[in-house]
């Protein structure tokens, strides 16, 4: 069933898609709609992204955008949002205007936010700490920054 794709990361929904496009081509409708739950109208709508975008993957990947000014629907990004804007942006207005000057600086602390600030949601460790701790990467992954 096309509902289940979303457990895919966005490459490999991508991908499953493809194989879906290739199997109707091969197998027709009926083949399709019983294997994968979809239909020719799906099938139409994804060639057709394939075709505007030069038969790039990423056409295949859904979108899903969220309302502006709503922060009840993403609380985490609003919140993350936020922390930016209070302890970064409003220390360094007067940079603003660099752009590689405040993109550099803005590194340097998004860096800092990962490795070295705790959080409290995070049972106070730095996130880097936390996804080492769930097994989502090893500790050799790390790279050497500044910080």
């Amino acid at each position: 069933m096309v509902a289940s794709l979303r457990r895919f990361l966005e490459n490999e929904v991508a991908q499953q898609r493809l194989k879906i496009i290739k199997f109707y081509e091969k197998y027709g409708e009926e083949a399709t709609k019983e294997a994968f739950g979809v239909d020719r109208k799906l099938i139409s709508k994804w060639r057709k992204r394939l075709k505007e975008n030069g038969g790039r993957l990423e056409a295949l990947v859904p979108h899903l955008f969220s309302y502006p000014r709503c922060p009840k629907i993403n609380a985490h990004i609003e919140r993350y949002n936020r922390t930016i804007q209070e302890e970064f942006i409003d220390n360094h207005v007067d940079i603003i205007h660099d752009k590689r000057l405040f993109h550099q600086q803005l590194a340097d602390y998004l860096i800092f936010y990962n490795t070295k600030r705790i959080h409290k949601s995070l049972n106070k460790k730095t996130p880097i700490q936390f996804i080492i701790e769930k097994g989502g990467m090893s500790q050799k992954s790390l790279s050497y920054t500044s910080y």
